[in-house]
């Protein structure tokens, strides 16, 4: 290359692209971090009630994600439906989260915060065992994408 010679317009659009695709790679994990963070600051909330139903939303996400959604069923039933779907929800997980945010929101009593971390591990155990059925490719969404673990 001779002194003053510009670059090829080919160059500049490959090191703008190249330049993109590493800041998009660097926000990513720091979204994910960001997202998490505020999850455990809504798990942690200075009053239990709130905390159950932040555990509670979670626990929709995931099963949305799992192509469930409690529609125009009770809370019963649904639990009973998560628990016949799948072996992946057939422990008493999803009963756990769904009494409590019931307890939080309709009953007036105070949640306590053993209570609420019940809860929270019930739901994170029941995101782990969701991405560990996954295919690689919907673990990346489920993970970098959506923040679900």
């Amino acid at each position: 290359e001779q002194k003053g010679e510009k670059h090829s317009p080919d160059l500049r659009f490959l090191f703008a692209t190249l330049l993109m695709l590493a800041v998009i790679a660097a926000l990513i994990p720091i979204r994910r971090y960001c997202i998490i963070q505020m999850r455990e600051h809504r798990f942690h909330s200075s009053s239990g009630n709130k905390s159950a139903i932040g555990v509670y939303k979670y626990f929709e996400s995931i099963m949305s994600y799992s192509g469930i959604s409690r529609g125009s069923m009770t809370y019963d039933e649904f639990c009973g439906h998560i628990k016949a779907l799948s072996d992946l929800f057939a422990d008493d997980s999803a009963e756990i989260i769904i009494q409590l945010a019931l307890k939080a929101d309709f009953s007036g009593q105070d949640i306590t915060d053993y209570e609420v971390s019940e809860a929270s591990r019930a739901a994170e155990k029941l995101s782990y065992n969701v991405y560990d059925s996954l295919s690689w490719h919907k673990k990346i969404i489920y993970k970098y994408l959506l923040c679900l673990i």
